[in-house]
């Protein structure tokens, strides 16, 4: 069932965990801006929250520069070691005030440009919208089979038909976000459980860029 579409969007959290990723950031943070600025004429506000994970370079640093010198709306949490990314992402989310929030990579392959089509499934209604990969090119081969075999093995387990290409690029509403935080496995993987919820889910198709550095 979808939500009312009149509930407004004022706030877009996007939450970015990062690992050692201090030649990345500051790219990423730039695209963020400039999106800022064409989402603020139709009423939403971006809220960037990076989760530096336990980073030994100047990921935090970095981010906390260019966050300040594009005058961006956000925070970055420094985490004391490397935990993961998907607690790194249980971490940004409790700390996002978004109306709707999206979880995106720091290396620049999930692509910002994706986002607007994303939100506006979110304001039609649906409580989850999925980045769904036309293909797996930019991955490297073993990359690909290991996800593959990955999801194939989690669709037989579970009977879950998930998307065959993987769960990566997601954006949910507040709500979803509030029920992930009751959830008390903090070791499963959170974008099969925001799959697993049951809530109006709707797909953008998008093609994942190649890593912007490494």
């Amino acid at each position: 069932m979808l939500r009312s579409v009149n509930e407004p969007i004022r706030i877009l959290s996007v939450v970015v965990p990062a690992f050692n990723e201090e030649q990345t950031i500051s790219g990423l943070v730039l695209q963020l801006n400039s999106l800022n600025s064409v989402l603020k004429a139709t009423g939403t506000e971006i809220e960037l929250i990076v989760v530096s994970d336990g980073s030994t370079d100047s990921t935090f640093e970095n981010a906390q520069s260019e966050i300040k010198k594009h005058g961006l709306r956000g925070r970055v949490i420094k985490l004391l070691k490397n935990v993961g990314s998907h607690k790194a992402i249980r971490c940004g989310l409790a700390m996002t005030n978004g109306d709707a929030i999206i979880v995106m990579s720091a290396d620049g392959q999930d692509p910002v440009d994706a986002i607007p089509q994303m939100l506006e499934k979110i304001r039609t209604g649906f409580d989850v919208v999925w980045g769904e990969r036309s293909n797996r090119f930019a991955d490297s081969f073993v990359t690909r089979s290991a996800a593959y075999m990955f999801y194939a093995f989690f669709r037989v387990l579970s009977g879950i038909e998930i998307p065959r290409r993987g769960l990566d690029f997601v954006m949910i509403t507040r709500r979803v976000a509030e029920e992930l935080g009751k959830y008390r496995e903090r070791n499963a993987a959170i974008h099969l459980v925001i799959f697993n919820l049951g809530y109006s889910t709707a797909t953008v198709q998008y093609v994942r860029h190649l890593r912007k550095s490494v």
